[in-house]
């Protein structure tokens, strides 16, 4: 799984075995750790199809919460669009995004 930040966009970028991975374990997540030992972490959960597709913030972990309705439009979803969602922050709106990496890794 990948996360890319900027000030206005956060995508999470999964693979299909990831995907099969978040539909059967409910929870994707990935951490890293800064020399001083703390943690950055980003997390995808699945949810029921009642919550809403959204993007939270908790003690240094950025969570996408991810409705399963929403994995059947993003298995259809063209490549690198996927599902996104926008907060709207006062002036500053905020777009996030989930994606599925459809490309193949290349051996050498």
């Amino acid at each position: 799984m990948k996360c890319r930040l900027d000030p206005k966009r956060i995508r999470f970028r999964i693979t299909k075995e990831e995907l099969s991975q978040l539909q059967i374990d409910k929870t994707l997540s990935e951490t890293i750790i800064f020399p001083n030992h703390q943690a950055l972490r980003y997390t995808i959960h699945l949810q029921d199809a009642n919550h809403p597709f959204a993007l939270t913030y908790d003690q240094n972990n950025i969570i996408l919460s991810v409705p399963e309705t929403h994995l059947a439009l993003l298995s259809k979803a063209p490549p690198k669009e996927g599902i996104k969602n926008t907060l709207t922050l006062g002036e500053n709106p905020l777009v996030f995004s989930l994606e599925i990496d459809i490309l193949e890794p290349v051996c050498f």
